[in-house]
């Protein structure tokens, strides 16, 4: 989990680069907070002017709730901290934003009633 990114500082970054990685060299990482900091570092060096960035996950886990990552500019890694099960419990993440974000209705409208049905029926 304390790897540092495995990026050749000579060869040129572009975004098409970091998608490359992501879709093909990224899977043969094993922790993902490792994979997390190498792409900061990645989209970095691709010109996008990351600063600083986390990543909040659910894991399906009995004892942790999920983990956070958070990745800084001059870090080689990420910090990883897991989230245990009690702090739904807490005012903070009750009146958080991801709390409401969890629990409110969706606003999308359903694909099938956003197609003109004339659309709908032709074929390509």
């Amino acid at each position: 989990m304390n790897a540092p990114p495995k990026i050749d500082p000579a060869t040129a970054h572009s975004d098409s680069d970091v998608m490359h990685w992501l879709a093909n060299d990224a899977r043969d990482e094993r922790f993902i907070d490792n994979i997390f900091a190498e792409l900061c570092v990645r989209l970095q060096r691709a010109g996008i002017p990351v600063k600083r960035a986390s990543l909040h996950i659910l894991i399906h886990h009995p004892q942790w709730l999920g983990a956070r990552m958070m990745w800084a500019d001059g870090m080689r890694e990420a910090v990883i901290e897991r989230v245990d099960y009690d702090v739904r419990e807490r005012s903070e993440y009750i009146d958080s934003p991801p709390t409401r974000s969890m629990t409110a209705p969706p606003r999308c409208a359903r694909i099938s009633n956003a197609i003109p049905r004339w659309a709908a029926s032709t074929r390509l």
